[in-house]
């Protein structure tokens, strides 16, 4: 793609769906957790055979633990403002899945590749609801800056000496 448009969450959990189904033998869809608003952070699998091996293609201490065990582990869009890396990793593994059999094969191999295109959908979510420079850094979690026990309704500006200016002073 010239123009590799950036994805919505929604749109972009779709496409991990699509890439799950077109390619079965190839990929898996994993959830691999929620945010703190409970969209599912989705992510796909990658492997020559999403079945287990067999006890012949890899030493005996490798088959039991080869669910867990080595691989590669791609993740992007854990900050709100990086969105770009989502499309470059949906990319990645639309073009790796895309691989011919031999390619794929010689690739992968007998690894596994988890790719998790984006992990920040709350704050990334306004991005997409109030355009460009409305980016939410951090995700959903109210944050008690003044340390005060009142987070929720965190301390607005005041006028303290009422000579209409609203300025910071230290006690």
């Amino acid at each position: 793609d010239q123009n590799p448009q950036i994805l919505a969450s929604a749109e972009l959990n779709e496409a991990l769906q699509r890439l799950a189904e077109q390619h079965p033998t190839r990929a898996k869809l994993v959830t691999v957790g929620k945010t703190l608003l409970g969209k599912k952070i989705l992510g796909l699998t990658i492997s020559c055979s999403m079945a287990k091996p067999k006890p012949g293609n890899l030493p005996a201490n490798v088959v039991d633990r080869h669910n867990w065990q080595s691989g590669l582990l791609l993740v992007s869009g854990l900050e709100a403002n990086a969105l770009v890396g989502s499309t470059v990793i949906l990319k990645l593994i639309e073009r790796i899945l895309g691989l011919k059999e031999e390619e794929f094969q010689g690739l992968v191999g007998q690894r596994r590749l988890v790719a998790v295109p984006r992990v920040d959908h709350d704050g990334s979510e306004r991005y997409f609801a109030d355009g460009p420079g409305h980016e939410l850094d951090g995700n959903a979690r109210v944050i008690d800056w003044d340390r005060d026990g009142r987070a929720p309704n965190e301390d607005q500006p005041a006028d303290l000496n009422s000579d209409g200016f609203v300025t910071v002073m230290r006690r």
